[in-house]
């Protein structure tokens, strides 16, 4: 006589398997929610975003390079600010976000950096968007820009 029924050797291995599964968002195979990339342009010209995604938790830079791309982006106009997008290029995770914005003419108008902690949404599906806005700097006689992120 066996010491246990199929159905119990069944019910023992889905146990396990759905143990050892539980609470694994975190493996290759579990799809994570995708950042979306939002420029605004407040100044009263066309400029270009430069935009480097880098993982924080690398050692070497080339290791942590995960996206660059440029944008340029339209002035603002009677209707309002210039406006860019682009949608989930990259999984949501923490990254360093460097950001340069140049006129025209190539010249630097400002740079910075931001770090990027994603919200962890128990929704696969959700969608996560860092914004990064181009604002005139109002204080200053000479025409000055300043960048500043925030995320939807």
């Amino acid at each position: 006589m066996a010491l246990h029924s199929r159905r119990d050797v069944l019910r023992l291995g889905s146990a396990a398997a759905a143990t050892s599964l539980a609470g694994c968002a975190s493996l290759p195979f579990v799809s994570r929610p995708k950042l979306t990339l939002t420029f605004i342009n407040h100044a009263p010209e066309r400029v270009r975003f430069d935009v480097e995604l880098l993982r924080e938790n690398r050692r070497e830079e080339s290791e942590a390079h995960t996206f660059s791309q440029s944008y340029a982006i339209d002035a603002r106009d009677e209707e309002g600010a210039g406006v860019g997008h682009d949608f989930e290029v990259v999984p949501s995770r923490r990254y360093l976000a460097r950001v340069e914005v140049s006129d025209e003419s190539g010249r630097t108008i400002d740079e910075t950096h931001y770090h990027f902690y994603p919200e962890g949404a128990d929704d696969e599906k959700a969608q996560e968007e860092l914004v990064t806005e181009l604002f005139p700097n109002v204080t200053t006689e000479a025409t000055e820009y300043y960048l500043s992120f925030h995320r939807n």
